[in-house]
């Protein structure tokens, strides 16, 4: 029985161009395991191209604090300061 394989498989090398790093730093991933390879033809690795994408997903951002908020925050631990008008 063949597993399934997805449809947007790319080589390690593929996958390094896409990141931006070393290929030895995808095959370090796949020895890992932080990334999954499938291994076809003998020894030929490949990586799904979502996984690779997925690996740097940037991170979630909080919301800055407004004006007012930053200002009340600053003045709770401790600093003094004048406001200028604008």
């Amino acid at each position: 029985m063949t597993p399934n394989l997805p449809d947007d498989l790319i080589t390690p090398r593929q996958a390094a161009r896409l990141l931006g790093v070393h290929p030895a730093t995808v095959y370090r991933y796949l020895r890992v395991g932080r990334l999954a390879c499938w291994v076809r033809a003998g020894t030929r690795k490949f990586v799904s191209q979502a996984a690779v994408r997925g690996l740097f997903t940037p991170p979630a951002v909080a919301p800055l604090p407004s004006h007012a908020e930053a200002v009340a925050a600053l003045r709770k631990n401790g600093f003094h300061f004048e406001e200028h008008p604008l």
